[in-house]
């Protein structure tokens, strides 16, 4: 079928992508439309996520919500082109593209610790770090879960008790057990406060 499109298999590509691209080739061929460009726009070097959106200030215009790999100087500029340059591929020439980093969002945890078996700082240091890993990797349009931070801190081994207290976003306290992940900010971990 691929070749009946003309449509390769890319190296190493899996199943279920190369069908994806095989139903959506004709719409990936053509220029000026969502499905070509947010195709166009995967795989990115600098990038670990680009929202584009249509219509963001009328007919004519968009919006890239680029997330940088890493919220360095150098990498957010190299995002920025690089995303620039992959739009400018298969968009009109007369379509006005913006592109926004999104807000960083400080994410700060108060969370109650139990250990009776095991050295509690280094328990509290992996603990942090796959809290770190899953607050950071949370793409736009997902939900960040208090359960899944307790469910972490739970399965560590030696933990006795493990309890989200709080969990304070952007300095603002945050009552909700999930928090969506927006387009237009980024929730980064910023801390954890142990008590216990």
């Amino acid at each position: 079928t691929g070749t009946f499109v003309n449509c390769p298999r890319k190296p190493n590509e899996d199943d279920a992508n190369y069908r994806y691209r095989l139903m959506n080739w004709v719409l990936r061929n053509e220029a000026s439309n969502t499905t070509a460009i947010s195709d166009e726009l995967l795989q990115m070097t600098y990038a670990s996520n680009i929202d584009y959106r249509p219509f963001t200030k009328g007919s004519g215009t968009a919006t890239c919500y680029v997330i940088p790999r890493t919220y360095n100087k150098e990498t957010i500029a190299n995002a920025l082109k690089e995303a620039a340059e992959r739009v400018s591929k298969v968009a009109s020439p007369s379509l006005h593209v913006e592109y926004i980093i999104p807000k960083i969002l400080g994410v700060r945890l108060q969370i109650y610790i139990s250990a009776s078996n095991g050295d509690i700082e280094a328990i509290k240091s992996n603990i942090s770090g796959k809290i770190l890993e899953y607050i950071n990797a949370i793409p736009p349009q997902k939900y960040l879960k208090v359960g899944e931070i307790n469910k972490i801190g739970v399965n560590e081994s030696g933990v006795d008790y493990f309890n989200v207290l709080s969990l304070i976003i952007d300095n603002q306290t945050v009552d909700s057990l999930e928090v969506l992940q927006g387009i237009d900010t980024k929730m980064l971990f910023d801390e954890i406060i142990w008590t216990g």
